[in-house]
């Protein structure tokens, strides 16, 4: 089983609780069945190539319970359903050959050399990642390429913290209508499951399925980390240990000319070791016209120890 957004970031932990008490699954899924082939070869200390080679067979699937513990009155939305509209999510294609090529980039990597094998220490430079993917539908025998690239960079600020600029493009090509599957999601990501300083790429105020796009799609997204500067200044707060955190993300698609938002947080929330929660307050816009704000709650993917 596979989600209909790629980013596949939908919690069961979240899906069980949706789903037993709204009846709302937000775990949108799709049967999926493949042949995959991987290979892996480094350039260099600062290329690495991947390339796959897939023939996957692929349909929807039904409700197979109504059960929950509350609105037992209620229908289950359907698994095609989504806040945006009805009977969206479709599987229209069963049969596909696909083939990507990737290729991640950082230049002037340094290695760490020991008996055991050889260590990538990374650089200072922006980390670069191209794909390349060949589909071709059997049923129709239509094809089409997708190409996306990314963009980030990591920047220190010494007492001051450090940020994170992270840069996206997709293109799509096809002279026909794509499976909804294979088209251009964006990373809402409504309950967050953080792993900076890694990533940054999701959207806070935007469902996953806000935008379903079957040409292009540019994102952006810059965070800082202000590493407590602020509010290590706050007597009675400092002994709190938490951490400011400050973000704004756009987006442009061919249906969206600009879609914005921007989010003031707290992060390493929690107690002794276990300090891997974090709040957030995001304001959203529409063409920088100020929208609707929401408070949104999230998990850091490693455990914090002190900061």
């Amino acid at each position: 089983m596979s989600e209909f957004n790629s980013y596949q970031n939908v919690s069961n932990l979240y899906n069980t609780f949706s789903s037993f008490l709204n009846k709302k699954n937000a775990l949108k899924l799709y049967q999926q069945d493949f042949i995959q082939f991987d290979a892996t070869r480094d350039i260099n200390y600062s290329i690495r190539s991947h390339f796959s080679l897939f023939y996957i067979n692929r349909s929807s699937v039904l409700n197979q319970s109504q059960y929950s513990w509350l609105k037992k009155d209620v229908t289950y939305s359907t698994n095609q359903t989504t806040e945006y509209g009805q009977e969206l999510l479709k599987v229209s294609h069963r049969n596909l050959f696909k083939a990507n090529i990737r290729f991640e980039i950082q230049p002037y990597s340094k290695v760490w050399k020991t008996p055991n094998g050889i260590t990538n220490l990374g650089s200072d430079w922006p980390k670069i990642n191209l794909k390349a993917t060949f589909g071709y539908y059997l049923t129709t025998k239509e094809h089409f390429l997708k190409y996306d690239m990314s963009i980030s960079q990591q920047i220190s600020w010494n007492r001051w913290g450090a940020s994170l600029l992270t840069l996206t493009g997709s293109l799509l090509d096809s002279k026909s209508p794509m499976d909804i599957v294979d088209q251009l999601y964006i990373n809402g990501n409504a309950f967050a499951v953080y792993s900076l300083p890694e990533l940054n790429n999701y959207f806070l105020g935007w469902g996953l399925y806000r935008i379903i796009e079957p040409k292009y799609l540019l994102t952006y997204h810059i965070e800082h980390d202000f590493k407590g500067i602020l509010l290590d200044r706050i007597p009675g707060i400092n002994r709190l240990g938490w951490v400011e955190h400050i973000r704004f993300s756009g987006l442009v698609s061919s249906h969206e000319s600009g879609l914005q938002e921007l989010s003031i947080g707290f992060g390493n929330i929690g107690y002794g070791a276990f300090r891997f929660f974090r709040l957030d307050w995001v304001l959203v816009f529409e063409n920088f016209k100020r929208g609707p704000s929401y408070l949104r709650f999230g998990i850091n993917q490693t455990l914090s120890v002190g900061r």
